[in-house]
């Protein structure tokens, strides 16, 4: 039953964006455009189209959705529909981040520590594990401590040392 209905829900959503209804509302716009965005990346519905789905990202991201940002850092950072472009895809993942969102924080944590395209950057890698520890999420927790204890065994303690610093200062 509760799937039929967040079926039913994602369909409705999708339909507001499709039919660009004129919805005051960013958070329901980014909703809609984001359940669009992830109907063209897999195929439901529609015809399966990367392209298609980032375009739906974007606009949802643009309307301030954290799940848009997520979805859109995640296609950027591994150039599904759209080229590679890590620095953009960190940038989508901090805004959504700073909504809170446990997932984004630990993406961007781990897209620093193992980037593809440049030199890691150990200490934003910490700080941002940190911070998704600090949000919480009963499922990630044990991933993200994981992932946070093989990456100290690899820092300096002056990098420790700074991104405590980092962790101090109060963020928005």
């Amino acid at each position: 039953m509760w799937k039929w209905l967040a079926f039913v829900a994602v369909l409705a959503g999708a339909w507001i964006g499709a039919l660009h209804w004129p919805v005051t509302s960013d958070f329901i716009r980014g909703r809609a455009d984001n359940n669009l965005g992830v109907l063209y990346s897999r195929g439901l519905f529609v015809r399966k189209d990367p392209v298609e789905a980032v375009r739906w990202w974007r606009l949802a991201a643009d309307h301030g959705s954290a799940a848009g940002q997520i979805n859109l850092g995640f296609a950027l950072q591994s150039g599904s529909g759209v080229a590679p472009d890590e620095t953009a895809a960190a940038e989508w993942y901090e805004k959504a981040a700073r909504q809170g969102v446990v997932e984004a924080a630990n993406n961007l944590g781990t897209l620093y520590a193992n980037p593809m395209t440049r030199k890691p950057d150990l200490v934003q890698a910490r700080v941002w594990l940190k911070r998704a520890l600090r949000i919480g999420d009963r499922d990630l927790s044990a991933t993200i401590a994981d992932n946070l204890a093989t990456l100290e065994r690899d820092m300096s303690g002056a990098e420790i040392v700074r991104s405590n610093e980092v962790l101090a200062t109060p963020y928005p």
